[in-house]
């Protein structure tokens, strides 16, 4: 199966369309899994209003298709990737300045839920979990099926594309059906899907206000 889903980002990157590919099993406006962590040093982490740490998962191609603004260090590679590397994490400006207030993030590491520490090696600008206005809240981005990592049910396959939008939807079914014929369909949703919902009573009230503005 991982064979499978790694071939399937391969595939969709290398289309001239796509503008990046990758795997996740959680991510900003879908899930993200709360998580014990520690960091050396710290006898315990700081207590933000929104909660956490939450981490979301995800493999080289993810982040960019996020279109996350790297601020610091370096996203994941390949060999970050491996599934017998050591883990490595991503994190967000928030809570490498909660944690580590004053210090650098990059020579830090984190433990989660009692594995081994990995080190941080990028930070990237704060982002949304599941609203449009939030609480702060501590979040990183974990590298998925690394070190024995073994997240429950099936990833989705995130992809950005390069302006197509909806025209390029026969394009992804017919190559992720290449790779797995055995596949009874495949489903292909717009990430717009998850955030509009979250967005419509602010355009609600932007439309009355502009209603009345012309008034």
């Amino acid at each position: 199966i991982r064979l499978l889903h790694g071939e399937a980002v391969r595939r969709l990157t290398a289309l001239p369309a796509v503008q990046a590919a990758g795997l996740m099993h959680a991510g900003p406006f879908l899930s993200s899994i709360s998580m014990n962590m520690r960091a050396p040093g710290i006898d315990s982490m700081p207590r933000l209003p929104g909660g956490g740490p939450y981490y979301f998962t995800g493999t080289t191609g993810t982040l960019e298709a996020h279109q996350v603004r790297l601020l610091r260090g370096r996203l994941w590679r390949d060999a970050d990737l491996d599934s017998a590397a050591q883990p490595t994490v991503i994190i967000t400006r928030r809570m490498a300045e909660a944690v580590w207030p004053g210090k650098d993030a990059l020579q830090q590491c984190v433990i989660v839920d009692d594995r081994a520490c990995a080190p941080v090696i990028g930070v990237i600008a704060d982002l949304r979990r599941q609203q449009l206005r939030e609480q702060p809240f501590l979040a990183l981005f974990w590298p998925m099926g690394v070190g024995g990592d073994r997240p429950p049910g099936s990833p989705q396959v995130l992809v950005r594309m390069r302006g197509a939008g909806r025209r390029a939807e026969p394009l992804i079914r017919r190559v992720l059906l290449e790779v797995d014929p055995n596949q009874p369909y495949v489903t292909i949703v717009p990430y717009e899907s998850f955030v509009d919902p979250r967005a419509r009573s602010w355009r609600l009230g932007a439309s009355v206000l502009s209603a009345f503005g012309a008034l």
